[in-house]
């Protein structure tokens, strides 16, 4: 079945008719639909050595979705039921949770990879220089701005196989992640995998952990109680007391400073810390959702995405960029304040 129809199929399903009728909708939904593009979006992601867990993540996509979707019908047919954030576009859900799955993977398994791989997609997301795009198959692809072709439909296939014959720039572990990123795409000429793009940087300095953009260490030496934090910080976030304390405070934040700073928490590897919360029983998911004034699915679904950009919160608040620093900014000044920090 043509995915572009998935919409109108998804409305049959949790319209209220027969339950036969529905259960065929929803096999449509699950095994024409769904399944052959989570393997492909899994797939595309999880190649040589994690192949294997390819299977695995796929299956837990679709059992997710089929409970997820089994939610929808009962909560649209029965007046009052838990509250469950609809699904407003069938293709891009299914494409953002086979990416979840597929990033959880390789986290656990190769969490140095895992980061390199967010902070060029970072990169590509805040830069002027760079276009992030995602073609049909729910795959990024990462360009640059000034390229008006070749088409992204047909390049990326080709640009896997240049890509393997572009040299290393001379003095790549020298610079700037955005530096490296634009020369090695000067010399592809043509968009490429993000996938593709981080295990040939990855592999080229021979070591995922040596690239560090000059601009994020300065941000994350001067960021305060956010999770850039200074080495004493961190030795103190690991003391559940502390943590509790900084908690508590957090949430007397104004809505929009909450926001601001938990969204965009990172620890000292540049990864979301926000998990330190629930890891150490101070906050569940849900409290945490509800400190924010969100549904508490809606975080959950984000919650592997973590941390999220300035850009994209501003979006989420209808704020500018500028109010979203700003707010980060006096939250850590109220945080270090009330908790002692700056004494």
């Amino acid at each position: 079945m043509d995915p572009l129809n998935a919409d109108e199929v998804l409305a049959l399903y949790l319209a209220g008719i027969d339950e036969p009728a529905a259960e065929r909708f929803l096999h449509t939904l699950i095994a024409d639909v769904a399944a052959p593009y989570v393997r492909v979006v899994v797939g595309s992601t999880l190649r040589g050595a994690h192949q294997a867990e390819a299977d695995d993540a796929t299956q837990e996509v679709l059992l997710d979705l089929t409970s997820r979707l089994r939610r929808l019908r009962e909560r649209q047919l029965t007046p009052g039921h838990t509250e469950e954030p609809p699904i407003h576009n069938f293709r891009a859900y299914i494409g953002a949770a086979a990416r979840r799955a597929a990033g959880f993977v390789l986290r656990r398994s190769n969490p140095e990879r895992h980061r390199l791989r967010n902070r060029i997609r970072h990169s590509l997301k805040t830069s002027s220089s760079f276009t992030l795009t995602e073609d049909e198959m729910g795959r990024w692809l990462a360009g640059l701005r000034q390229w008006s072709g070749p088409s992204v439909s047909d390049a990326p296939a080709a640009a896997i196989e240049k890509l393997r014959e572009i040299p290393v720039p001379q003095g790549a572990a020298g610079m700037s992640l955005p530096r490296l990123m634009e020369l090695i795409l000067i010399g592809l000429s043509q968009p490429v995998f993000l996938n593709d793009l981080a295990d040939y940087i990855g592999a080229a300095l021979g070591g995922v952990g040596r690239l560090e953009d000059p601009g994020e260490a300065d941000a994350r030496r001067s960021s305060g109680p956010s999770a850039a934090p200074s080495t004493g910080i961190v030795n103190q976030l690991e003391q559940r007391d502390w943590l509790s304390q900084l908690w508590t405070e957090i949430a007397q934040l104004p809505r929009n400073q909450k926001a601001a700073l938990l969204l965009n928490l990172r620890d000292h590897n540049g990864d979301s810390a926000l998990h330190l919360f629930p890891s150490m029983g101070i906050a569940t998911i849900r409290q945490i959702a509800a400190a924010l004034e969100m549904p508490a699915p809606e975080l959950a679904e984000a919650w592997r995405e973590l941390p999220v950009s300035d850009l994209e919160i501003a979006a989420k608040l209808s704020l500018t960029r500028q109010q979203i620093v700003n707010l980060r900014k006096s939250a850590r000044e109220r945080l270090i304040r009330r908790t002692g920090q700056g004494r």
